[in-house]
């Protein structure tokens, strides 16, 4: 299962995005809060709270002029109430990204989240 987040384009005032890293970099920190919102929604049945996300600017990387993918790092903490216990570690994750010219939109796709066979 993965998550997927679609940005709207419309009032986008900058540099086009089409096959422009710096310029699709610009536009997904202008849009932080969906790529934060994308990962909690990821994260959500693990339990786990996200914090300190970072797109790595180097990693915007397009397959053609209207998709590709970029890596973001964050942290992820997990906690245990009954220990009052926090563990926390860092992690990446490689987001898939689909300009839609119907839609007028960018479309953000998580990793897919392996599915447990005790949770089936």
């Amino acid at each position: 299962m993965f998550e997927t987040i679609s940005i709207s384009l419309s009032g986008w005032a900058g540099s086009p995005i089409r096959n422009s890293p710096l310029a699709m970099l610009q536009f997904l920190q202008q849009h932080q809060d969906k790529i934060d919102e994308l990962l909690r929604n990821h994260w959500y049945r693990k339990r786990g709270s996200i914090s300190s996300v970072a797109i790595d600017e180097h990693s915007i990387d397009f397959s053609n002029a209207t998709s590709g993918i970029f890596k973001v790092k964050y942290q992820v903490s997990f906690t245990f109430a009954c220990e009052d216990v926090v563990h926390d570690h860092r992690e990446e994750m490689n987001i898939k990204f689909q300009i839609s010219d119907d839609k007028r939109a960018l479309i953000l796709s998580s990793e897919p989240e392996p599915e447990r066979i005790d949770e089936l």
